[in-house]
């Protein structure tokens, strides 16, 4: 069972929906949150999953939807019980309900290293931490920072980095200057205002795909830039992946991450890559590939994007290794290996809670 309260697809949702698609056909699956349309959007990438839409409680004061999910839980009797985590604070409770039946094995997946600095929300995050079958993260950086806030000895996160799957692009439109994009919400942590600096000046189009709260203050941050004229908010856009087609140069000015799918995507899609060093983007993003500079940095970020949009043929030299590097790398074959792995080792033999009590 695959448990996610998020109420819109992101990264963490479109890296559960590669897993679900390429896991082995033994396993069946069922699908269990809050929101009908992120369910409905993950079942399509597994038609035989059942989903089934419960309250996602959010606080200990919840407890209509506290008891549904374990009545739901005790009706479905799942062997394994995983929830895809949006930060670190999330589907904590559900991990919670779920780890006071018998016999479930409880794993958590870690995508985002943003927490709450909330005493009583470390308290929980230790709590359910330390009684799960499994601990993953998709980033090195994630796991250390996870186990630091849990109390966790280190090692104990495991780290699986997301996987990617070659996909085709549309034919690109006719552009009469290189075009600088990126995808992603538009907040604070995401840095968008970091590229708007970086790019002023520079002789290129900018194109962001997605929504989000710092919209209208990025709109008058390019008026007074004086781009308002090559800025393009595409807004969000159930195809934003088609679209790298039409950029030249991808860049990530997140101020936090972990191992986004975006970079993945964009990688794939053959595009060179300017990024802050955030997570584990600089295990990702090399000389070869793309280049990163420490966040804040709008200075060396104007710099190597200046040389990008200058030399077409450097552009092309490496999208072409971004591409083979993470086709090579960061196989969906690989991740899904991975999970199946640790599945078959919680289900053919019990585990052990933190604790060290077996359960089988």
């Amino acid at each position: 069972m695959f448990y996610s309260d998020a109420d819109k697809v992101g990264g963490a949702e479109q890296a559960l929906g590669l897993l679900l698609a390429r896991l082995s056909p033994g396993f069946r699956v069922s699908l269990l949150g809050p929101d009908l349309a992120v369910l409905h959007w993950l079942q399509q990438h597994r038609e035989s999953a059942q989903t089934l839409e419960v309250g996602a409680p959010r606080r200990k004061q919840d407890l209509r939807a506290l008891w549904s999910l374990r009545r739901t839980l005790r009706q479905l009797h799942p062997d394994l019980f995983q929830a895809n985590l949006n930060t670190m604070q999330s589907c904590q409770y559900a991990l919670l309900v779920a780890q006071s039946l018998p016999r479930l094995a409880t794993v958590a997946l870690e995508h985002s290293p943003w927490r709450a600095g909330h005493r009583s929300a470390i308290l929980l995050k230790r709590v359910v931490s330390r009684r799960l079958s499994a601990h993953v993260a998709v980033a090195h950086s994630l796991a250390s920072g996870v186990e630091e806030m849990a109390g966790l000895s280190p090692g104990r996160v495991r780290v699986i980095p997301n996987g990617i799957e070659d996909f085709p692009l549309p034919p690109a439109r006719p552009r009469p200057r290189p075009v600088i994009g990126s995808i992603g919400r538009l907040e604070h942590l995401k840095g968008y205002d970091l590229l708007l600096r970086a790019a002023a000046g520079l002789d290129a189009g900018i194109m962001i795909v997605g929504d989000g709260p710092d919209q209208v203050t990025l709109t008058a941050m390019a008026r007074d830039l004086g781009i308002s004229s090559r800025l393009e908010l595409v807004g969000w856009r159930p195809d934003a992946r088609a679209l790298l087609a039409d950029m030249d140069i991808f860049v990530l000015p997140s101020r936090m991450e972990g191992l986004p799918i975006v970079i993945l995507e964009a990688m794939v899609a053959g595009l060179p890559v300017v990024a802050t060093d955030v997570g584990d983007v600089a295990r990702l993003v090399d000389g070869a590939s793309g280049y990163v500079v420490a966040p804040e940095d709008a200075d060396s970020m104007h710099d190597r994007l200046a040389m990008l949009v200058d030399d077409g043929e450097q552009r092309r030299r490496l999208g072409q290794h971004a591409r083979a590097r993470v086709l090579r790398d960061f196989g969906a074959e690989t991740m899904v290996r991975s999970w199946e792995h640790i599945y078959a080792e919680l289900l053919s033999s019990g585990w052990r809670d933190a604790a060290g009590e077996h359960r089988s």
